[in-house]
């Protein structure tokens, strides 16, 4: 069974298991090699002890009577006599008997620190007595070692018996400890549109992983349920955009239609022109909302180019003129022939025909636009307050309206967010309150 298929409450276990496992393993490792070195000192003192104390006994008379002595109680042990020209080794009895004189045998064994002979493992303790000889000792370890593998496999069982209920001790707490989170999943599942509230009563302190993840969806919920409310709105909205040039259309054709049937002259070309403007205003809401669609999922097409500011900017308020005929606009403007922006050409129309067209449309007096170029920055600003200055970080949203008399869709400001996070320029708005609002464009 893969780790990734088994359920939390069981991988926490698991990995709280494997965890102490590891863990007293560890512990009983190091236990063992605190143990082990404490005791190979005591055992190699107590070993070289009696060696020790005849050496000294030796080197206070330093006669060869006693040094031959001295020699016979060393050869009495498990031992092996090196003097130090190497002309002659000497082994005890017991060591002759179990290497046969094999001076290679003889060698490894002084050159090891422990050593295998008949299924029993030696230490090899090493003393060297100065004029005398250098001394190997062998000491039997053998019990230790069996003693310690019992040692260890019972404590191996224990552990492993340990972990067994560990685990399941584990599970246990865990299922307990995610029981809020069942519950909160229960709730979930019962949210829709209609009903989009989590009720339940936490016994939490505010900072527990599980309770700030309840408030994380209460809050996200809140929000969609927010969002929800919003874009019911803006297709209620956009209907009603559709619908009221559409009923006008309508109405002129049959208006036109009577007319004709009762004999009057008309000039068609004039309702044919009324028509066209209001099929223009339906085609252009189509492309804003079909070229949102695309900015979102990133399948425009954009061709930068250098584009001439003062030529570009006077050329789409020549054009709000004629639209907005009932108005006199003027524009102020410390604009240059040689200031150039880069930017596609059909981004730039839409990102200032919508921020300049706002200016005049909301405006209930003549119109005075003020267009300042810097270097890092472009200033769009107008003699009048059309923005809630309590609503300005709300005017991106793309379902925000908050003026139902105006019909007008901030669907526009969230399509000039959108064109300017592309090139990664900041907008920033100031308002106050009857006398002005200044769009500023960070580059």
């Amino acid at each position: 069974m893969k780790i990734k298929n088994l359920k939390t409450s069981d991988k926490i276990s698991l990995t709280f298991s494997v965890f102490n496992f590891i863990s007293l393993v560890l512990l009983l490792l190091a236990i063992n090699i605190i143990y082990f070195s404490l005791w190979y000192i005591d055992i190699k003192k107590e070993s070289l002890y009696d060696m020790n104390v005849n050496y000294d006994m030796y080197n206070s008379l330093k006669s060869e009577n006693n040094k031959e002595a001295f020699k016979n109680y060393i050869l009495s042990k498990d031992t092996i006599i090196t003097p130090h020209d190497w002309w002659e080794v000497i082994c005890s009895t017991w060591v002759s008997l179990k290497v046969h004189n094999d001076n290679g045998k003889i060698k490894e064994i002084m050159n090891s620190l422990f050593y295998d002979i008949d299924s029993k493992t030696y230490f090899v303790f090493t003393q060297d007595y100065q004029d005398i000889w250098e001394v190997s000792i062998l000491y039997d370890t053998t019990p230790y070692f069996n003693s310690q593998l019992i040692i260890s496999k019972i404590s191996f069982i224990l552990i492993f018996l340990f972990i067994i209920i560990n685990y399941f001790f584990g599970k246990y707490i865990s299922k307990v400890t995610l029981k809020n989170l069942k519950n909160i999943s229960k709730e979930v599942s019962k949210i829709n549109l209609e009903n989009s509230n989590l009720n339940l009563d936490l016994d939490l302190p505010k900072d527990d992983e599980i309770m700030i993840l309840y408030d994380t969806l209460t809050k996200s919920l809140s929000k969609i349920k927010k969002q929800s409310e919003i874009q019911k709105q803006f297709i209620t909205d956009v209907s009603h955009e559709f619908k009221t040039p559409l009923m006008v259309m309508n109405s002129k054709i049959d208006l036109s239609q009577k007319s004709i049937e009762k004999g009057k002259i008309l000039d068609l070309n004039l309702v044919f022109s009324d028509i066209k403007k209001d099929i223009k205003k339906l085609n252009k809401l189509l492309e804003i909302i079909f070229l949102i669609s695309r900015l979102e999922d990133n399948s425009i097409n954009i061709e930068n180019k250098n584009i001439k500011l003062l030529d570009s900017i006077s050329d789409i308020i020549d054009d709000l003129k004629l639209v907005y005929l009932d108005k006199k606009i003027s524009l102020v403007t410390n604009l240059k022939w040689t200031n150039l922006i880069k930017m596609d050409k059909t981004l730039f129309n839409i990102l200032f025909e919508n921020l300049l067209s706002n200016s005049i449309k909301f405006n209930n007096k003549d119109v005075e636009i003020k267009v300042y170029y810097y270097k890092d920055r472009l200033e769009i600003s107008d003699n009048w307050n059309w923005i809630d200055s309590k609503k300005i970080d709300e005017i991106w949203n793309k379902f925000a309206r908050f003026d139902t008399n105006i019909e007008w869709f901030w669907i526009w400001l969230f399509l000039v967010k959108r064109i300017l996070n592309l090139y990664d320029w900041q907008i920033i708005v100031e308002s106050e309150m009857w006398k002005w609002t200044r769009f500023i464009i960070k580059f």
